[in-house]
């Protein structure tokens, strides 16, 4: 048994959710059955994955833009094509091909291969997010960074990527989706009644669910600010939240770390009082363990969210919106974060949390087992995925 692992993303150091999905899933699947990976990304680094066995950098199809002009497919998908990875994936030499997000799928699914639709090997997809969904909130919440021209091609691109998902995800042999709101949406667009499956996430249980190193009043957000829902959640908790819950608690303060070459954290830190922005961090374990509160100010965005999972697993006490825990499988509002349906909803859960010890170490509890839960489950299916072939 071996695997064909095709990525986009740099999974080391892991610097975003996409990036981290892909570290787990390289432990996960390595420790199951020998690795090659094909990946567009930059970085060649996988000595942290004992299970890989060759890397292989393919390049991004330079005449992309005029593919997509004369095509069917949109930019994303194909840019991310080689004829050399098409032609590594015909070879025979994998007992599975796994597609990690939609955006490489035109390498394993485009060219005709008879052993492939024999079921000669097994093709599985990681689902990230419903890439659709992406690109119409890019047009819809961040035209304006955009010129005309491009806006246009965006809005087309948005309607080719849903034909695309509509064509090609029902031939998977399973789809491995992260939300459960978004296998739903699979099964309902995309005929995949039978070959998509939620997939339990978890990065398993790092914190004691004991806050006594934690610092009081200390909020926390983590995430990449280049990410439009990130930038936009966090400037409605900001304009809407902030000033409510510095008047019940004046010495709270808000952490924002993360990667910041927009400037939009520091920004924000400008602006407003007790609020301090970090940048890319190269160890967000302090972060995580000293903490009193994590929130999730989420109003747009598809598939799980990573940072919500990350705090679960530290035993750190979250807050979100219902966008921040849609579709998390097992989920419970109210056991395993507070959820605010409105700004004000959202400013007296944080100062309900900062002002009740015994709630927070409750929710820590409760945050762990789920993590626990998770992590079993997640070892289930891929033993499931990757049974012998």
């Amino acid at each position: 048994m071996k695997c064909l692992y095709i990525t986009p993303f740099n999974p080391y150091p892991a610097r975003s959710g996409g990036a981290l999905l892909t570290d787990l899933m390289l432990r996960k699947i390595g420790a199951r059955c020998p690795i090659d990976v094909a990946t567009f990304a930059d970085s060649t680094d996988y000595s942290p994955y004992p299970g890989v066995e060759s890397v292989t950098r393919f390049r991004k199809d330079p005449l992309y833009r005029l593919r997509a002009l004369l095509g069917k497919f949109p930019e994303s998908l194909e840019r991310h094509t080689d004829p050399d990875l098409e032609r590594l994936v015909l070879t025979g030499r994998y007992t599975h091909v796994f597609c990690d997000s939609f955006t490489p799928v035109l390498n394993l699914l485009r060219p005709p291969d008879s052993r492939r639709e024999a079921g000669a090997y097994r093709t599985i997809l990681l689902s990230h997010n419903v890439e659709s969904q992406v690109e119409r909130e890019n047009v819809q919440y961040d035209a304006k960074r955009f010129p005309w021209h491009k806006r246009k091609i965006l809005s087309r691109d948005v309607e080719r990527m849903e034909r695309a998902e509509a064509a090609l995800l029902s031939r998977f042999d399973r789809v491995l989706s992260v939300s459960e709101h978004e296998t739903r949406i699979m099964k309902e667009r995309c005929g995949c009644e039978d070959n998509v499956r939620t997939l339990p996430v978890s990065f398993g249980a790092k914190g004691t669910g004991v806050p006594e190193n934690r610092t009081p009043d200390t909020i926390l957000f983590a995430g990449s600010m280049w990410w439009l829902p990130n930038r936009h959640g966090l400037a409605w908790f900001f304009e809407n939240c902030w000033e409510g819950i510095l008047a019940a608690r004046p010495a709270a303060r808000v952490i924002l770390a993360g990667n910041d070459k927009s400037g939009f954290a520091r920004g924000m830190a400008q602006r407003y009082p007790n609020v301090t922005a970090t940048g890319f961090v190269e160890d967000i374990e302090p972060f995580f363990r000293q903490a009193s509160v994590f929130i999730l100010p989420l109003l747009i965005g598809t598939g799980i969210k990573i940072k919500l999972i990350e705090a679960m697993g530290w035993g750190l006490p979250v807050v979100s919106t219902p966008k921040g825990v849609e579709g998390v499988p097992g989920f419970e509002k109210g056991r395993h974060a507070l959820v605010g349906e409105d700004p004000l909803d959202f400013a007296k859960a944080v100062i309900h949390l900062l002002q009740t010890p015994d709630l927070r170490e409750r929710m820590a509890r409760e945050a762990l087992s789920w993590t626990k839960s998770s992590e079993k489950a997640l070892e289930s299916l891929l033993d499931e995925v990757f049974c012998d072939a």
